[in-house]
């Protein structure tokens, strides 16, 4: 099952591939998976950016997310 990208939610009590939830299927595909660190600047936080190109029956769907990390 190397070709599909899964996401596990919580804390990890194994590694069983019941715990994970598959975020591709035939129809959907994901590309261009890229983290990048924000460092923070002055008072504020640092963070967390993550990028991806979800495909889904040929159309792409860029999709970005933003974290930033609170004390």
């Amino acid at each position: 099952d190397g070709n599909k990208i899964k996401m596990h939610e919580g804390t990890f009590s194994s590694c069983d591939d019941s715990e994970y939830i598959t975020l591709t299927t035939d129809n959907i595909s994901m590309s261009s998976l890229l983290f990048e660190l924000i460092p923070s600047v002055g008072s504020g936080p640092a963070g967390i950016k993550a990028t991806i190109i979800i495909t889904e029956n040929e159309t792409e769907f860029p999709f970005t997310i933003t974290k930033y990390l609170r004390k």
